[in-house]
């Protein structure tokens, strides 16, 4: 549901237009300022994580048993294979699953980067996704794959900056950010059934996000060699 949050900003746009008038202009004009400059923004780790969820997702398409060999599978995981936390993360279910997930990812990433910084992108998706897998292996027996708990620990992080940051964000911008975490779990539930304000980057982060953004590497090329 993340992913869709950008196509429903560009379908609130498309509406607005119809009825613009001087006032919807005016109440408007610190969304829209907001969201052309955030835009702008150049988001290169955020894209470095897009293309690890490429070559993995490839690598899927190559090798058709990936899930059962990389994928968190509760019974493995138990034996001694915790790697698989690191490896599930970059395998999906489909392309559906992937598509969506990428596309989360490209919205939450990019937010991350530009308002925390590079380094809190990888640091914070490795730590929700050994948690989510944590979880995982201990409440539901079948396989799991998905960047979903990466992808809701940015969402996480981006709803407490923001409202930690509320100069710096709108606020229908953050009420968005909510709608995402709410529905998302909804239909996670559902399924289961069935700027002057931005910190400075330090040399820790640097270093600390440099090691957080090899060990997402190394996941991503463990869990295709593990494919093979």
């Amino acid at each position: 549901m993340v992913a869709l949050i950008h196509s429903y900003q560009a379908w609130k746009r498309s509406r607005e237009l119809h009825d613009w008038t001087p006032v919807a202009m005016e109440s408007s004009v610190p969304v829209l300022r907001f969201e052309t400059w955030l835009d702008l923004q150049k988001s290169p780790a955020t894209r470095f994580v897009a293309a690890l969820m490429v070559l993995v997702g490839a690598a899927q398409l190559v090798f058709p048993d990936s899930i059962r060999h990389a994928g968190l599978d509760k019974i493995a995981y138990h034996k001694g294979e915790t790697w698989r936390l690191l490896t599930a993360p970059f395998l999906h279910g489909g392309l559906l699953h992937w598509f969506m997930n990428m596309g989360a990812l490209l919205y939450l990433g990019r937010r991350v980067e530009v308002f925390a910084r590079w380094p809190h992108v990888p640091l914070v998706f490795l730590f929700s996704a050994w948690v989510g897998g944590e979880a995982s292996a201990r409440f539901i027996e079948t396989i799991s794959v998905g960047a979903s708990g990466g992808l809701m620990g940015w969402l996480g992080f981006l709803m407490v900056f923001e409202t930690l940051h509320v100069r710096l964000v709108p606020r229908s911008s953050r009420r968005r950010l909510l709608a995402g975490i709410i529905l998302t779990g909804l239909i996670g539930l559902i399924g289961y059934k069935f700027i002057a304000h931005r910190p400075l980057t330090t040399i820790t982060d640097k270093i600390v996000g440099t090691l957080a953004m090899l060990a997402m590497v190394g996941s991503a090329a463990l869990a295709v060699l593990k494919m093979m």
